[in-house]
């Protein structure tokens, strides 16, 4: 997570440097966001071929990937709020 919120964070300060402020600079950094959600889609549905679904789907790798996950929904939008309005 913690590597997350610092790329979002610098991506933000990427936008502004183009001249983008307020709304525009906060759209986007949410769709740098969405790039982030989708990114960690696929370590969802990771499994290594042998062990059956309802063992992966059950098990704390697949729970400690859903919270990271909604960490990332929840949480980047409160971290990038501040870099987007203050300069």
């Amino acid at each position: 997570m913690n590597d997350v919120a610092l790329t979002q964070t610098s991506a933000v300060q990427s936008l502004r440097a183009t001249g983008l402020r307020g709304k525009e600079l906060w759209r986007g950094a949410m769709e740098v966001r969405r790039d982030h959600v989708a990114g960690a889609l696929p370590l969802l549905l990771r499994t290594d071929g042998h062990t059956p679904w309802w063992v992966v789907l059950s098990g704390e790798g697949m729970f400690s990937e859903l919270v990271a996950l909604l960490c990332m929904i929840l949480v980047i939008p409160l971290i990038i709020a501040p870099a987007c309005w203050y300069p």
